[in-house]
């Protein structure tokens, strides 16, 4: 009886101790992707880090993967897309409790995309349908 309970004990220990390692191993994953895309992004504007969140839909998109989807690259210290185009960031505002001169906001902000889109790649940051 006792050498059933010891091998049980010795089970419990080795699953947990290979479900604990595996786990540290997946999660160390992303770790090493976020420091790859730290080196091919360098110059990712300052106030955009690459696991942001720029699209909420069926699937949540981060920056990096944007920037993958883009071909993005750092080259003279500009973020370029795969046409050598500069990539520019524009984070929408986000209102818990819209303003009273909401749509205006809104009309200054498409207005200022279409122009920035006239010379630039831009990547929006959408705001978080669940914060909203």
């Amino acid at each position: 009886m006792m050498k059933i309970f010891t091998a049980a004990v010795l089970s419990l220990l080795l699953f947990s101790l290979v479900a604990c390692c595996s786990t540290a191993q997946k999660k160390s994953q992303p770790a090493k992707a976020m420091q790859t895309a730290a080196k091919q992004f360098a110059c990712l504007p300052g106030d955009v880090k690459p696991d942001d969140i720029v699209s909420y839909g069926e699937k949540e998109v981060s920056a990096q993967e944007k920037l993958i989807e883009l071909n993005a690259d750092c080259i003279d210290g500009r973020l370029v897309d795969g046409n050598k185009r500069e990539i520019r960031f524009f984070r929408v505002a986000c209102f818990g409790n819209p303003p009273y001169n909401y749509d205006e906001i809104r009309q200054r902000e498409q207005e200022e995309i279409e122009k920035l889109k006239q010379n630039y790649t831009v990547v929006v940051i959408e705001c978080n349908p669940m914060i909203m």
